[in-house]
């Protein structure tokens, strides 16, 4: 008798195990509404608004002769393209995610979990990058070009405009990881969750 209890008690279990499994996997890969979508959705906009911007920077630098050198918009045009390509990267992998697995689905998310994270630690420090190469070209373009938009700016005194750079460059990660934690960071948590509470 006890054995057919624990017999029976074994099965229950599988099945539950299965039903988890099932869940996760149907969760995961959901089209509409779920964590893997949601992080789809967001990274599909910046793959319009980015090129998009890059080509209306482009267009402006090559329409107007005097902006034709202009190294802070030609640094801009470059940072959103080297973001384009590390959101495509990720967008592709969504997709690869979103794909139905019938065995292994929480070994193969977690490993995909991983390169996810390594990916978004570099646009992090991308962003940082692109910051301090952004400040250097718009000294550059000053100093060799005045233009009278940043007239105001170059006026100010070097040691109080090293200042306010030494603050961005404080503050900067720290908008960075809150703005991306909005629109990406979330649904990435979600997503661990998911896999971590998975049997």
């Amino acid at each position: 008798m006890e054995l057919d209890d624990l017999k029976q008690n074994w099965k229950k279990a599988d099945q539950q195990y299965k039903g988890e499994d099932y869940d996760l996997s149907k969760i995961l890969t959901a089209k509409a509404g779920g964590p893997l979508d949601a992080l789809r959705i967001a990274y599909k906009r910046q793959l319009i608004f980015l090129p998009a911007t890059a080509a209306f920077l482009t267009f402006i630098c090559l329409s107007d002769e005097a902006l034709n050198y202009n190294a802070m918009i030609w640094s801009a045009v470059l940072m959103l393209l080297f973001l384009t390509y590390g959101y495509y990267r990720n967008y592709k992998l969504i997709q690869v995610m979103q794909q139905p697995v019938e065995n292994g689905i929480k070994q193969k998310l977690e490993k995909d979990l991983q390169v996810l994270h390594y990916n978004v630690k570099k646009e992090l420090i991308l962003y940082r990058l692109f910051m301090i190469v952004f400040i250097v070209a718009l000294e550059i373009t000053m100093y060799y070009e005045l233009v009278p938009s940043y007239k105001g700016w170059h006026d100010i005194i070097i040691p109080i405009r090293l200042t306010v750079y030494a603050l961005l460059f404080v503050v900067q990660p720290y908008v960075t990881k809150y703005f991306f934690k909005q629109n990406y960071g979330q649904y990435i948590s979600k997503l661990q969750e998911l896999v971590d509470q998975a049997s």
